[in-house]
């Protein structure tokens, strides 16, 4: 057992010292060889395999010491003995982000998948799809754009942009205004907007860079209040299962109306937010990247509570979550979570700054202290 050991040192050494010299490519071939080599030596090699799906993204940021640790880590764990072997890959299950459809409900009442850009841009003339960008543009054509000049009224064909869990998706609409919709979210909007005003309504939560336009103001609906801007960035949650509804200016004005009877207008780095319940609002000043990181696939928290986190988890990954202890949801963290990420990575992160423990059993998020 100790040559053995001894030998599963060197190979890790070797490794590492490889990975300071060579371009990641090189460095995955090279784990692949010696993963081939070491799987002789008395570990399970169903263990192996699983560590290094689990663990890859990870193994090629890290440094070439940080590496040789976690290979260490690895060979040791699987020299002890079965039962906790076991325990450990128990509670490392390899769940990924969900993938469901992205559904298109057409003003007709058609359902059509975006994963397929074909299935759309043959039914609707004007529009295309980036299925692998995520992302489906209206055409700005002439007509639209007399439109705008001429004030012209008519009726607009509302479109639903439903997103599912652990996804996110984009819209340019028709006037040049771009929409990021995140998971477990619902953008409802024309495909062309008539001359009084650019109105669409959002369930859930969505990034907006609305193209200007001051003689036509877009106004983005929730189902708490509304927010009325001429040309700007902002971020709007109103998840349902969310305590209150939050706006979010990141640049440019934007003005809630007729709060408590009087409007309120927002500078770049506030956030107004609304009690749900008790309809009480405030209006801070915050750090904008805390609530538009989820765009590129990261939560980034300050002093967030567990439950902030849960929450996200829910929208992310096909998962039930049992917490055993209410007060654990109090619990305070901050940093940086990776939303695209094995769940067991951001269960790891949370576990090593507290004292909560998870398990993933059978479809279900198990939060114990």
């Amino acid at each position: 057992m100790e040559e053995k050991f001894r030998q599963a040192i060197e190979e890790a050494g070797s490794l590492a010292d490889k990975m300071l010299i060579e371009p990641q490519e090189e460095f995955v071939s090279e784990f692949n060889v010696r993963k081939s080599k070491l799987a002789r030596i008395n570990v399970d090699k169903k263990w192996i395999n699983f560590w290094w799906r689990v663990n890859y993204k990870r193994v090629v940021s890290m440094s070439a010491a940080a590496a040789v640790i976690t290979i260490f880590s690895t060979f040791l764990l699987n020299f002890k003995n079965d039962g906790f072997e076991q325990a450990v890959v128990q509670n490392h299950v390899s769940l990924m982000p969900a993938t469901g459809s992205v559904v298109l409900k057409l003003a007709s009442g058609e359902f059509v998948e975006l994963d397929s850009a074909a299935a759309i841009e043959n039914k609707l003339s004007g529009v295309t799809i980036d299925a692998q960008k995520g992302v489906i543009s209206y055409a700005q054509d002439k007509s639209s754009k007399d439109l705008f000049a001429n004030s012209k009224v008519f009726k607009p064909e509302y479109n639903e942009l439903s997103v599912p869990k652990g996804r996110s998706f984009s819209v340019v609409l028709s006037d040049g205004t771009k929409v990021w919709v995140n998971a477990l979210s619902k953008l409802y909007y024309p495909v062309e907007f008539d001359g009084a005003e650019r109105r669409v309504k959002i369930e859930g939560e969505a990034f907006f860079e609305v193209k200007k336009n001051e003689k036509i103001p877009f106004v983005v609906e929730t189902k708490t209040y509304s927010v009325k801007v001429l040309g700007t960035k902002f971020n709007v949650n109103a998840y349902s299962e969310e305590k209150s509804v939050a706006t979010t200016l990141v640049s440019g004005s934007v003005e809630i109306p007729g709060v408590n009877g009087a409007s309120v207008k927002l500078t770049p780095g506030k956030q107004f937010k609304m009690d749900k319940e008790t309809k009480n609002v405030s209006l801070e000043d915050v750090d904008t990247e805390l609530y538009t990181s989820w765009m590129n696939d990261v939560l980034r928290i300050q002093d967030s509570n567990l439950e902030l986190i849960l929450n996200v988890i829910k929208r992310r990954y096909d998962v039930e979550v049992v917490v055993q202890d209410l007060s654990l949801l109090n619990e305070k963290f901050t940093g940086k979570v990776p939303l695209n990420d094995n769940l067991s990575v951001i269960l790891e992160q949370l576990e090593k700054v507290s004292d909560i423990k998870f398990a993933i059993e059978e479809g279900r998020l198990i939060v114990r202290r």
